[in-house]
């Protein structure tokens, strides 16, 4: 490698929004050398290093209070063996959707009418162990607290054991005192996952 590739990969590091002139400029004050707009997309084009579109996750994830949560959470997890573990999750699925890419000879487009209603949304709710789906109920209206006990009742507490570990984020309707008896009744127990589970994870300071 370069000491010229060496430092865009640097800059491109630190600064990984910065456009193309930016990084031109960033170029100039680093090395004292000037290269072109055109140059510098050549060269990111060499090193496979596009533009991608950036992964949002919320500042509150970075928080002191949140990172405490996250550890009590892997504090409660992290002895458990992985086959005693259930996850529980939903979904929603809008019936009326329609594909967003097509193809087309070169120079043309592909020009399609975009329906003003897209059609009916189902949710769907699962649960999933190391080995197999457990179950799978749909529903044509949002989660709320009665379709989750139906679930649990007709359909996850069936398919638990006396151990197993039911993990569920912190929807209000994973909470009902009448969920966690059900599942309790069966010999299993409930975890809740911490906030901001699914963003990006932060060394504790």
């Amino acid at each position: 490698m370069t000491n010229a590739e060496a430092d865009i990969r640097a800059l491109v590091v630190d600064y990984p929004d910065a456009t193309l002139v930016e990084l031109c400029e960033l170029f100039l004050q680093k090395t004292g050398n000037w290269v072109s707009k055109t140059a510098m997309c050549r060269y990111l084009q060499i090193l496979e290093l596009p533009r991608k579109k950036k992964s949002w996750y919320s500042s509150q994830a970075a928080t002191s209070r949140v990172q405490k949560l996250r550890l009590e959470y892997w504090e409660k997890i992290k002895d458990i063996k992985p086959e005693n573990l259930v996850f529980i999750d939903e979904t929603g699925i809008i019936l009326g959707a329609t594909r967003t890419h097509a193809r087309s000879q070169p120079g043309t487009r592909v020009s399609q009418l975009k329906p003003f209603y897209r059609g009916a949304k189902v949710k769907a709710i699962g649960a999933i162990s190391l080995k197999e789906v457990l179950g799978l109920m749909t529903m044509n209206n949002s989660m709320d607290g009665a379709a989750f006990d139906v679930f649990t009742e007709k359909i996850l507490c069936p398919r638990l054991w006396p151990g197993a570990v039911v993990v569920m984020d912190n929807l209000s309707a994973h909470k009902l005192a009448s969920v966690v008896s059900k599942i309790e009744a069966v010999g299993a127990s409930v975890i809740y996952l911490s906030p901001y589970s699914g963003s990006r994870c932060y060394e504790v300071q």
